[in-house]
C-alpha cells in the first residue's frame, strides 16, 4: 500500500469514527474495484452528505486539521 492509499483509508477509517460503520465510509469508499479518481469521488461524496466537512478530523503539527484540510491535502484539490 502506497503512503496516499493508507491516507485514503485514514480518512475513511475517520469519517466512520463520526457516524455509522455499517455500510459506512470505508465500505463505500472502498468497495469493489476502484481507482483513485473513483474513491477521490466517493470520498467527496461522504463528506459533504454527512455534513463532516468542517468537523475537527485530527491533528497535524500540533494543529486541529478539518476533513475539507485532510482531504485537501491527501487529493491535492478543493473539497
Amino acid at each position: 500500500m502506497t503512503a496516499p492509499e493508507a491516507a485514503e483509508e485514514w480518512l475513511a477509517r475517520r469519517c466512520d469514527d463520526f457516524g455509522r460503520r455499517v455500510n459506512g465510509v470505508y465500505a463505500a469508499v472502498f468497495s469493489g474495484v476502484t481507482d483513485t479518481e473513483t474513491r477521490k469521488a466517493r470520498m467527496r461524496a461522504a463528506i459533504l452528505e454527512r455534513g463532516l466537512a468542517e468537523a475537527i478530523c485530527g491533528k497535524r503539527d500540533g494543529k486541529v486539521e478539518t476533513f475539507r484540510a485532510v482531504f485537501e491535502r491527501i487529493y491535492g484539490e478543493a473539497l
